[in-house]
């Protein structure tokens, strides 16, 4: 015989609920439309908007498990898996993808093409095929459908550590830190009222480590550079090694001073300060192969 079950005495009241709902929701709606209207948008900034959104998915899904008459739940478990299964195939893509357009991206990317993206993308789309599977298998079963939260909130936790530990640092390794390095090995070489020069695509993150003054100079205009050369001052450049064919005539007697993986770093003289483990790297790991 099954026993009845009352509510817990320490599950809110549904007047309680209603303005936690209620509260969520301003809160979503508020923030969406605050950043929306701001004249700069950047992906970052809908980040406020999850603990809310997290209130009232857990509310929906309480209310799914008190209630297994609850209006779309089934519809729901439906378009998560829809979501996640549409998602895995995007991951599975993506290999194919950056072979396909590898020769596009080199001009942000130099070392695209000869650096491949491993199994990461494989991997995050088998989790996620396996775990959407789990959810529709234990969602649309009114006595398994508390299961269903775990299995997501697994398949979430598992695609989230295979990008953390597969997939982020080969990218950290061979896009994000080589400008940083040679940004901050400039830095420990250049005065204050000295120049640095980030040309191309260099990012702006490069004025934090190198701490010292920072021209951006994009292609084409080269004439910034060879005003530059013509002072006083200690001048370095950094730039991805395929740009050094674009300098002005200028910079041909640039010495290059450190090289990071398609960045290089050219100065007027020899650096004094080497930093630590700025040594020229090995050849890159090919990912994948």
């Amino acid at each position: 015989m099954r026993r009845a079950s009352g509510p817990s005495p320490l599950a809110p009241r549904p007047s309680s609920l209603l303005e936690l709902e209620l509260f969520a929701a301003i809160w979503v709606v508020g923030v969406f439309l605050f950043f929306t209207a701001s004249s700069t948008r950047l992906p970052h900034y809908i980040g406020p908007l999850f603990p809310a959104a997290a209130l009232l998915a857990a509310s929906y899904w309480s209310r799914c498990l008190q209630d297994p008459t609850t209006k779309g739940i089934r519809g729901s478990i439906h378009l998560m898996m829809g979501l996640g299964y549409l998602l895995a195939i995007a991951f599975a893509c993506v290999p194919t993808l950056y072979a396909n357009y590898a020769s596009k991206m080199v001009r942000e990317f130099p070392l695209a093409g000869q650096v491949g993206l491993g199994v990461g993308p494989y991997v995050a789309a088998t989790l996620l095929l396996f775990g959407m599977g789990l959810v529709g298998y234990l969602g649309l079963n009114e006595e398994r459908r508390g299961g269903a939260f775990w299995a997501a909130g697994a398949t979430l936790a598992g695609l989230v550590l295979t990008v953390i530990v597969i997939a982020t640092p080969p990218i950290n390794r061979f896009v994000i830190a080589p400008p940083q390095e040679l940004a901050y090995a400039a830095g420990l070489n250049l005065d204050p009222q000295d120049l640095f020069i980030a040309y191309g695509t260099v990012r702006p993150s490069s004025v934090f480590y190198a701490r010292r003054p920072t021209v951006f100079v994009p292609f084409g205009e080269e004439d910034k550079i060879r005003e530059a050369l013509k002072g006083p001052k200690k001048v370095m450049i950094l730039l991805p090694e395929t740009a050094q064919t674009k300098l002005p005539a200028e910079a041909v007697t640039l010495v290059p001073i450190l090289k990071r993986y398609g960045y290089i770093l050219l100065a007027k003289q020899p650096m004094v300060t080497i930093p630590e483990g700025a040594a020229p790297p090995p050849p890159p790991t090919v990912f994948g192969h």
